[in-house]
């Protein structure tokens, strides 16, 4: 079965643009990539990306009428990214303890990070359309369940393209 997911694995992001810093294959092994730039401050990021239409409730409430539960496939991913995330620190840190001279001076490489910026790019906000508006209890329910979540930021497509002109439009 064909992989339906893109992976950017720990990326170095400044207002959206993703430069690669860590490589992921396949088996979910990460390898190191050295910065050929000059230095400057940068984060490092895990981003999943869902690459078809993913829905991000399941399709009945949890508890009628109001209560619904987000689907599997976003807890999935959100848990598939935390791990990638987890594996690449790991990764990393020891290569990082190399960067630094003993009496902890830098290197000429500067890099540094406590903990990767972890992003789901998933799903679309249309799917809580309903009778020509917008079912306030599917929202809330979302919501609740992103805002919940430790050191992931889920983001729907519509609301990236939305980042994404908002941007544009300022230059």
């Amino acid at each position: 079965m064909a992989s339906t997911s893109s992976h950017v694995n720990l990326s170095t992001m400044a207002s959206w643009s993703v430069l690669p810093l860590v490589r992921t294959s396949s088996q979910g092994l990460a390898s190191a990539v050295t910065p050929s730039c000059a230095p400057r401050a940068s984060s490092a990021a895990c981003c999943f990306v869902r690459s078809r239409p993913t829905p991000l409730l399941a399709n009945a409430p949890y508890r009628p009428p109001d209560v619904y539960q987000v689907s599997k496939d976003v807890v999935g991913a959100v848990a598939q990214v935390q791990k990638t995330a987890y594996k690449a620190l790991r990764l990393v840190t020891g290569e990082l303890h190399r960067l630094y001279r003993d009496d902890g001076a830098p290197t000429d490489i500067e890099i540094s990070t406590i903990r990767p910026r972890q992003v789901l790019v998933i799903g679309s906000l249309s799917e809580f359309a309903d009778r020509g508006g917008a079912n306030a209890e599917k929202i809330t329910s979302f919501e609740q369940y992103r805002r919940s979540i430790q050191d992931v930021e889920v983001i729907t497509f519509d609301e990236l393209y939305e980042r994404a002109c908002f941007i544009v439009k300022d230059y």
